[in-house]
């Protein structure tokens, strides 16, 4: 059994779910930090995080 798997970040996943793709797992999530100026001239630290949702579909086997 063959298997096409994809990763795709959480929220996109639902043309593959369309597709005949199904959920098997998420990622530990990626966290990406950046720093802001604030109104009053500071820095401020922002920080983002993504959770990676792992999708699969069998592929048919050539004979």
């Amino acid at each position: 059994m063959n298997w096409d798997i994809k990763t795709v970040r959480s929220g996109e996943e639902g043309k593959l779910l369309e597709q005949g793709y199904e959920p098997f797992g998420v990622s530990p999530h990626d966290t990406s930090y950046r720093f802001l100026n604030t109104t009053a001239g500071e820095m401020e630290l922002q920080h983002q995080t993504t959770d990676y949702i792992y999708l699969r579909k069998r592929i048919k086997e050539k004979k």
